[in-house]
């Protein structure tokens, strides 16, 4: 709009309200007439021949009364309306997609590095039929895409198909109206939880938060020691079970490099400190 003075601003005020012609707010009647302006009036008035009332574009609004010059409120306007727009364009992306992809489509904004298809039906609780055949059509949507890739799975890497949003022009405006969901947290005993600043290397498979040291060491073991994270390797040495450390040591890759010499010295400091 951008309306240059204030008689712009109130004939795109009017319109707004009025797109078809001016009604009466009090009893919906077209059958109004243009006042003549007087100068002690701030906006242009019509008046009803129907109920004999006098009216202006902002009569029955929150603005009524307000001290607020036209040039403002029509700024004010002018932004609702594009922000409605942009709703009803994000609302029309949306409203054909069945739940389950709704569903898959919030899990898999969980996982930006991607997941499995057997993940992604855990995640969005839709059966792996429904949450395969949501991948399927998101796919032909150009929303979604599979990547094949050998991931470290403990001790050995294993070849995966993980799927992950394409995060073009028309997901990204569905995923702004999807409704948030924030990942379960179930709360953990500190010290057999993996610290949240290393979650994203359990990218596939059990997720960081359901990780216990417990009962998923080696698994722990074999994403964090050797990665890139150095934070991450230097807790796992300094905290994993040495039974983990110890198996660890005997599986395939970790029998040579950088990866078993920082095994090897953490193992041997904990057996001689038990000495």
């Amino acid at each position: 709009m951008g309306a240059r003075d204030d008689e712009e601003a109130e004939r795109f005020v009017a319109q707004q309200r009025w797109p078809d012609g001016a009604r009466c707010p009090k009893c919906d009647s077209r059958n109004v007439a243009v006042r003549k302006r007087r100068p002690d009036r701030r906006w242009p008035q019509w008046r009803c021949r129907d109920c004999r009332r006098d009216f202006t574009a902002i009569t029955g609004t929150k603005w009524a009364g307000s001290r607020r010059c036209a040039l403002e409120i029509a700024a004010v306007v002018e932004s609702v309306d594009q922000q409605v727009d942009q709703s009803a364009e994000g609302s029309s992306i949306t409203a054909g997609l069945p739940a389950s992809e709704r569903k898959v489509m919030a899990a898999l904004r969980r996982r930006p590095l991607g997941a499995t298809s057997a993940k992604l039906a855990e995640l969005a609780a839709v059966s792996p039929s429904q949450t395969r055949r949501a991948l399927r059509r998101l796919e032909q949507r150009g929303w979604t895409e599979r990547r094949n890739r050998a991931i470290n799975d403990g001790h050995v890497l294993a070849p995966v198909s993980l799927w992950a949003l394409t995060y073009g022009s028309e997901c990204i405006s569905a995923l702004r109206y999807l409704p948030q969901q924030p990942a379960p947290m179930p709360p953990l005993p500190a010290p057999d939880a993996v610290p949240p600043e290393f979650w994203h290397l359990f990218w596939s498979g059990t997720s960081g938060p359901e990780l216990r040291i417990s009962e998923d060491a080696l698994r722990i073991a074999g994403s964090t020691i050797g990665s890139n994270d150095l934070s991450a390797e230097a807790w796992a040495l300094a905290t994993l079970p040495l039974h983990a450390l110890q198996t660890l040591e005997q599986i395939r890759g970790y029998q040579k490099g950088d990866a078993a010499s920082l095994v090897a010295c953490e193992i041997e400091r904990r057996t001689t400190a038990r000495a």
